[in-house]
């Protein structure tokens, strides 16, 4: 990861941030996944400098990739209806003193009708079958910080949680549609 494009979410009195937020980070989950591989991974990792468990993601968000890639998203194309909203820096050098995180999805078991529902699509029984096998389930809660996205899919929206967790080596790899991962590293200044 030897350069970044920093996106700043720019205040508004008549749009939440969180909004403006929520429709950036849909549009990048887009671009990310036109570069998806046959494994379901693509090449940004993504860092929000502001992260606070407390108060949320805040308003910058950085995207990390090597070579020409970051280049190749045409994020001002891409954002041009937010541009009055949102802006973007050139791509630059990743300082050469950073420490290393990782940005990973948080998945909560919230809901046990809807994981019956997904465990009996993906095991081929019945709802009412995926209800009993379930029927140890306790619900989970967080606090993480998230953001609102839709599903093009299923057009239902969900809370894509993220944690932050800062690590002591650097770890090379790839990142889902979202620029998030469990095992890869981007930078952190």
């Amino acid at each position: 990861m030897t350069q970044y494009i920093e996106l700043t979410i720019l205040h508004d009195n008549f749009v939440a941030s969180s909004k403006i937020l929520e429709a950036v980070y849909s549009k990048l989950h887009t671009k990310f996944s036109s570069l998806r591989t046959d494994d379901n991974t693509q090449p940004v990792g993504v860092s929000f400098p502001r992260y606070d468990i407390s108060r949320g993601l805040g308003d910058k968000i950085r995207l990390f990739a090597s070579d020409d890639i970051l280049i190749s998203l045409n994020l001002a194309t891409a954002l041009e209806e937010l541009e009055k909203y949102v802006h973007i820096s050139d791509v630059l050098p990743v300082p050469a003193k950073v420490s290393h995180g990782h940005y990973r999805r948080v998945q909560v078991q919230s809901n046990m009708e809807r994981v019956a529902r997904r465990k009996a699509k993906r095991a081929g029984i019945s709802i009412e079958d995926a209800m009993d096998y379930l029927r140890s389930f306790e619900e989970t809660h967080t606090s993480l910080p998230f953001v609102y996205m839709g599903s093009k899919s299923t057009s239902q929206s969900f809370k894509l949680f993220v944690y932050c967790e800062r690590v002591k080596d650097k770890a090379v790899g790839a990142f889902s549609t979202y620029g998030l991962s469990a095992s890869s590293t981007v930078p952190i200044f």
